[in-house]
């Protein structure tokens, strides 16, 4: 039997913020969202075309007249994948703001558009505190694919209402925090929560990809706070017998790998590493 796929975490808050932004500029509570899925390229006319389109669900739309904003909950279906974070809620809230307006704080992501757009962490989102990921030291940890991702749908929403206003899009994890303690998130310095994640918008049960991309992110930071060795293990035991036989080592010279011995091997030295420990 198939298994079934599901979203990422991308798309999930691709669809929320897709959703916020129509009731705010007028349109009916929508059941599904259409989302842009990437790879994008981008047309002359500034859209960003995507590779294909998932129809999402909508879980729940409310409008805040306090703060003139909507926040949409999208619930992240993960398919058949053991994934840590299905079945969580992926909120966005939307607010407009005059473009000239438009100034980002510390910590938060401007994407200059149009629309521009301001995109903030809120509770449930991790933080990177560590170098070697694609997000920068300080910034909530949205990946750059799905940050192309949420600026395609807003596009499209612009683009169908005749809205130039900037935007404001806070994402965030009613229980992110208690998720990402189920992840790799606290060794690669990611704190407060989970990370925005997806490169394809959709998620392959048991997806090799997926494996091979964790395995390099944790050789980059590995990389970055200057381990001086790198420990390889197979998963949880292997790693445990490890950190007995190695206990001053960092975190974050500890790497799961599973099956994938050549491929983590060879990725390892072409990281620089030449003391390399297998468990």
């Amino acid at each position: 039997m198939a298994l079934r796929e599901g979203f990422t975490t991308g798309s999930a808050a691709t669809a929320a913020a897709m959703a916020a932004f129509a009731r705010l500029l007028g349109a009916e509570v929508q059941e599904f969202v259409s989302c842009p899925l990437p790879p994008f390229e981008e047309t002359d006319d500034g859209l960003l075309f995507p590779a294909g389109r998932l129809d999402i669900p909508i879980s729940s739309v409310m409008l805040h007249e306090k703060n003139n904003s909507v926040r949409a909950l999208v619930i992240k279906d993960g398919g058949d994948d053991p994934d840590a974070t299905h079945q969580a809620g992926i909120e966005a809230e939307v607010a407009l703001c005059p473009a000239e307006h438009l100034l980002p704080h510390e910590g938060e992501i401007f994407l200059p558009g149009p629309p521009p757009l301001v995109l903030r962490g809120g509770r449930g989102i991790g933080r990177v505190t560590l170098p070697g990921l694609p997000v920068a030291v300080g910034e909530p940890a949205i990946n750059p694919v799905p940050r192309k991702q949420i600026l395609a749908g807003l596009k499209e929403v612009a683009a169908q209402y005749a809205c130039k206003a900037g935007l404001v899009v806070t994402l965030s994890v009613p229980n992110g925090e208690s998720i990402a303690r189920k992840t790799l998130n606290p060794r690669l310095g990611i704190l407060g929560g989970i990370s925005i994640l997806g490169t394809h918008g959709t998620v392959r049960p048991y997806s090799h990809d997926a494996w091979k991309a964790s395995i390099l992110e944790g050789l980059s930071v590995a990389q970055a706070v200057n381990c001086p060795r790198i420990l390889l293990t197979t998963g949880r035991r292997s790693e445990r017998l490890l950190n007995g036989l190695f206990p001053h080592e960092r975190e974050q010279a500890f790497v799961q790998v599973a099956d994938f011995a050549e491929f983590s091997l060879r990725s390892a030295v072409e990281s620089g590493f030449r003391d390399i420990i297998w468990g």
